[in-house]
């Protein structure tokens, strides 16, 4: 029996240790130290290995920012620092408000970017969100007129 409940208190140490990880702020990134407007507190563990991967957002230009998956190397203390990241995709525009970014218009990439809760990637610029929200669904449609494409699309 203390058997038993020396095991449960070990393993229940053990799980909050590993609950307590500490991310290192990443404030640039890249050769040329772009900027980084979020990183994600949503990370995952890579299995059987000391590393754990989120995502980034850095901003490149005025119109251009790069959602990058971050993977981060840990210490023995549960330190972990920023030692790669490959980048998602491209976009026109990201916004960051309560420890959630949201993403628009796609200039390239995968299909498929985000799987994280607190970054959202929307095809829609027009779209209009709600940031106070817990709704999994943050696209509640356009509130302006359809876009036209033709010819004169860039003059209007």
């Amino acid at each position: 029996m203390k058997l038993l409940i020396g095991l449960i208190g070990l393993l229940a140490v053990a799980s909050t240790q590993a609950a307590e990880l500490k991310i290192q702020k990443v404030k640039t990134i890249g050769v040329f130290n772009h900027k980084v407007l979020f990183q994600s507190a949503d990370v995952k563990l890579v299995k059987k290995s000391n590393i754990v991967t989120g995502k980034i957002v850095a901003q490149w230009g005025v119109h251009v920012y790069e959602v990058a998956d971050a993977f981060y190397s840990c210490s023995a203390k549960n330190v972990c620092k920023l030692s790669s990241y490959t980048t998602v995709g491209m976009f026109e525009s990201c916004q960051v408000k309560t420890k959630k970014a949201v993403c628009f218009n796609k200039i390239s990439g995968p299909a498929e970017i985000s799987d994280a809760r607190d970054l959202l990637v929307t095809e829609n610029p027009d779209s209009v969100s709600d940031f106070g929200s817990d709704n999994s669904s943050y696209d509640y449609g356009s509130e302006f007129p359809a876009r036209i494409v033709d010819e004169f699309s860039g003059v209007f």
